[in-house]
């Protein structure tokens, strides 16, 4: 058997090809690549972002008046059951449930104005201090906050703001047990 394997090898090897045995057929079904590329060409999906320099303030930004921590609970009831394909409630209507009870996020979010030079500097300092935040702006030019950060500045969405309750910025959003504690902080031309 290994005379029969290293004969074949030996013939590949000196011819450059394999030997066919019987009938050989083109393919027939598509690459796969290329379907994907064909079907991904004609999906539209919606922009998580404005094009570069027509940010818009999506929600409004105001500065603290004073230094403010609160608790943020972001327990959802269910107003209906949620069902299986075949009908079975799995969650009765009045259920609720807290996505931190079965997530832990440990990173911090910076929710800031793109536009005030005061909150860009307070979000500098931040870089320097915590672990990988994620940044949210109300708006601004997303470019050149990415540049200035070294890293992505994502806009925050009117729900994301409505859920937050969040009435002034600078804000930092940490989770602490099961709900998210939101500091919001004054900024005056003294803040270091």
């Amino acid at each position: 058997m290994i005379r029969v394997v290293t004969l074949l090898l030996v013939l590949i090897s000196i011819t450059g090809q394999a030997c066919d045995v019987g009938r050989c057929y083109p393919i027939l079904e598509p690459d796969l690549l290329e379907e994907i590329t064909t079907r991904a060409a004609g999906i539209r999906l919606p922009t998580a972002t404005v094009p570069h320099g027509s940010e818009q303030a999506i929600v409004p930004c105001r500065r603290g008046t004073h230094h403010r921590s609160r608790l943020v609970d972001l327990t959802i009831t269910l107003s209906q059951p949620v069902r299986d394909h075949q009908g079975t409630i799995l969650y009765p209507a009045g259920y609720r449930y807290s996505p931190l009870d079965m997530l832990h996020y440990p990173r911090t979010l910076v929710v800031f104005c793109g536009e005030d030079p005061l909150q860009l500097r307070f979000v500098e300092r931040i870089l320097a201090g915590v672990n990988r935040p994620i940044l949210l702006t109300n708006g601004g030019d997303l470019h050149a906050l990415r540049q200035r950060f070294k890293q992505p500045v994502y806009l925050l969405t009117p729900e994301l703001h409505d859920r937050f309750t969040l009435d002034t910025m600078p804000v930092l959003v940490r989770q602490v047990g099961r709900m998210l504690r939101l500091d919001e902080y004054l900024l005056t031309r003294n803040t270091p």
